[in-house]
């Protein structure tokens, strides 16, 4: 926990002065879908959301630590389930969906973090339709921190192809993640922030004003 707090340390303070520059590293990256670079982005977009969103102090250290946890069960499963759970036989998807009770179990056994962090690795998959998973925790009993790491898991697998291919726009993402909050697979006022934030035209996007201007 000591490690995983001097990370979170380093990436706070680093974020909370050069977002711009985080974000242009997000979006500009090569296609990468390793676990570690999935990771440090949902803890970086976590910590510009957290602050939007008026997180201080510890909230915001927590919630940075939970998105850079929040898939830390995966090490547990064979690693050519790191990508593509969609095309996984059923057995196959039964033991991934077990990764947030294997990240759960890990950090219990390691000790040292906050209930918070503990409560975002377990729920980070539990929607608001009651659809997800694990079952056994109530849709309305999860965090909001565990929302929005769902929110920015779910916007940087559609950005690098982590779940769909080709990877996705921002734009094309950003709308998808809209869309899945309508259906309350998403808490659409999340992601309602997160497009305020990022905004419709991401960092570094190219547009041509009416006027012709690019």
């Amino acid at each position: 926990s000591e490690k995983v707090k001097q990370v979170v340390g380093d990436i706070m303070e680093k974020t909370l002065d050069n977002q711009a520059a985080f974000l242009a590293l997000i979006r500009t990256r090569e296609f990468d879908p390793a676990l570690r670079d999935h990771l440090l982005s949902v803890s970086t977009l976590a910590i510009i959301m957290g602050q939007a969103l008026g997180y201080e102090g510890l909230r915001l250290q927590n919630l940075a630590t939970g998105a850079l946890l929040h898939d830390v069960g995966l090490l547990r499963l064979p690693h050519y389930m790191y990508r593509l759970p969609h095309a996984l036989r059923k057995f196959e998807r039964t033991l991934y969906e077990s990764h947030p009770q294997l990240g759960t179990a890990m950090l219990d056994k390691n000790g040292g973090f906050a209930p918070e962090v503990i409560r975002m690795v377990t729920d980070h998959h539990v929607t608001p339709d009651g659809l997800g998973y694990p079952q056994d925790v109530a849709a309305d009993a999860t965090l909001e921190e565990s929302r929005l790491v769902m929110v920015l898991d779910r916007y940087d697998e559609m950005l690098t192809g982590q779940l769909t291919l080709p990877p996705q726009s921002p734009q094309e993402a950003l709308s998808h993640l809209y869309k899945e909050g309508q259906a309350k697979r998403l808490d659409l006022t999340l992601v309602s922030q997160l497009i305020r934030v990022i905004g419709v035209y991401p960092l570094y996007s190219l547009v041509e004003l009416s006027s012709g201007e690019k």
